[in-house]
């Protein structure tokens, strides 16, 4: 299937197919970054797609223990034949709904691509610490390029690798919080993904009541549960549906 453009090409498609009853489309750039597309279908056209990218570094050394002092998930891969062991440290971001509209997608992508940049950095540096090489994919040589990429379980791996039973489309929180209207009376949107981790500070008490209150019936609106740790009973009235 066709994509809209991406920066940070060009992208190569590595694969296309179906997935836990899915289409499935996998690609990966110069820089050693592999991008996920889990498509959903609405009425025989895609409506939606769950992106995931990871950034690949061929690792030399003591791995292991390095990852295990990471707080976030990291997938290891370890291919071992009679001459050599060869080991791949993959950095994956957070996996995001997105709707198929172009400007969000390449916004979103955009933002995704700039945080796992930074995010390699990061792990690059912390591993000078260690006895431990890390190297971008793409920098490594070619045998260890080919053996990642001839690994027969890299699809079913990086498909389902941040999520659990479910599959893809499923595993996501989907919806949009309304943050009001415009002058036009246009409402102003944004993806609920974006606000999976999120820190609410200054202004007024009552004003940060406020916005957790929107965000919380926002969720309820998309059909997804909200816990709400409330020894005031200040958020009582999301137990019942609004009048409006």
């Amino acid at each position: 299937m066709e994509i809209f453009k991406l920066s940070d090409g060009p992208w190569k498609k590595l694969f296309e197919g179906a997935f836990e009853e899915n289409e499935v489309n996998i690609y990966s750039n110069p820089k050693s970054i592999i991008l996920v597309l889990i498509f959903e279908k609405e009425s025989g056209k895609t409506s939606g797609v769950v992106v995931e990218m990871f950034k690949v570094f061929f690792s030399v050394g003591e791995v292991e223990g390095f990852v295990e002092t990471l707080p976030r998930e990291i997938i290891l891969l370890t291919k071992h034949d009679e001459k050599e062991t060869l080991k791949f440290l993959v950095l994956g971001s957070r996996p995001s709904y997105i709707k198929w509209e172009e400007q969000q997608f390449m916004a979103e992508t955009d933002t995704m691509l700039k945080r796992l940049k930074t995010s390699s950095t990061l792990i690059k540096d912390v591993s000078k610490a260690y006895d431990l090489t890390l190297q971008e994919l793409s920098e490594a040589h070619e045998s260890a390029q080919k053996a990642f990429f001839t690994q027969p379980l890299l699809v079913p791996l990086l498909s389902t690798s941040s999520h659990e039973t479910e599959s893809g489309i499923a595993g996501i929180a989907k919806g949009e919080i309304i943050f009001g209207l415009t002058k036009k009376q246009e409402q102003v949107l944004e993806p609920i993904n974006l606000f999976n981790k999120t820190i609410i500070f200054g202004g007024r008490e009552h004003d940060r009541r406020h916005v957790l209150k929107v965000i919380a019936e926002s969720a309820l609106l998309s059909s997804i549960p909200v816990v709400v740790l409330d020894w005031n009973n200040v958020f009582k009235s999301l137990n019942d549906a609004s009048k409006d």
